[in-house]
């Protein structure tokens, strides 16, 4: 029986059904095709499957932990990590997803020491500067999403308690560097970064911080704009520094 089919029938069982099995082997098996180019399978089988696995506390505390481990690893977050218009986004981008359901759920359950999610968060700014292909969708293969799905890994990460505010402003320059990788951002990945803004300000980020950096926002617009001239990339940048 291939993954699909497996996906498929274990998702019609129930969660005291699920608890009564082992499924360590299906776990690897996620975890080896997250980050594949069936649409179907990544997103509506293997994704959705981890979210029910760890909302449901069908993973243990432990079984949890290796999944993230594996997920913010060389292996998968960083997967060949600068490369433009190849397959290996998809597996960076939907480990961050599972690696931001894991940080979500911690919120409840805190099963993870301080310094796992220290290194979720750094990983997580590692991972938005250091991500080249930000394409949206792609065609024949789905959503690639990965300035989007990074955003909702910071977003889980630095909504985090053990995450201190005065350790929180590097986000802005990652933020930055987001929005200025040259790239029309079409599908609301710009926004998504809006939600890190948000919890930056829950956590009472100096207002002098926050200002200085949408002053070096416009400043750096005013200079692309300066040499390439108005684009749609222009407008949606001036829009979220007005939002911000």
């Amino acid at each position: 029986m291939n993954l699909k089919a497996q996906l498929r029938q274990f998702n019609e069982m129930d969660t005291i059904e699920l608890k009564k099995i082992k499924i360590d082997d299906l776990v690897n098996k996620m975890l080896e095709q997250i980050g594949t180019t069936d649409s179907e399978l990544r997103d509506s089988l293997i994704y959705s499957t981890f979210v029910r696995l760890i909302n449901e506390e069908i993973l243990t505390e432990q079984q949890m932990i290796d999944v993230l481990e594996v997920c913010i690893s060389d292996s998968h977050l960083f997967f060949k990590i600068g490369e433009e218009n190849a397959d290996s986004v998809f597996t960076r981008s939907f480990s961050a997803l599972v690696v931001a359901a894991i940080i979500s759920k911690d919120l409840k359950s805190r099963f993870l020491t301080e310094a796992m999610v220290m290194d979720c968060f750094e990983k997580s700014i590692q991972y938005v500067v250091g991500e080249r292909d930000v394409r949206g969708f792609v065609k024949g293969k789905g959503w690639a999403h990965s300035m989007a799905h990074g955003a909702d890994l910071m977003v889980a990460a630095v909504g985090h308690p053990l995450i201190e505010k005065h350790k929180t402003t590097v986000c802005l320059v990652a933020i930055k560097e987001a929005l200025f990788k040259g790239s029309v951002y079409t599908d609301d990945e710009d926004e998504r970064f809006l939600f890190v803004i948000d919890h930056l300000i829950v956590k009472d980020v100096e207002e002098e911080k926050l200002i200085g950096w949408i002053d070096t926002l416009y400043q750096q617009l005013e200079d692309v704009h300066a040499l390439n001239g108005f684009s749609n990339n222009i407008f949606m940048l001036e829009l979220m520094s007005k939002i911000s």
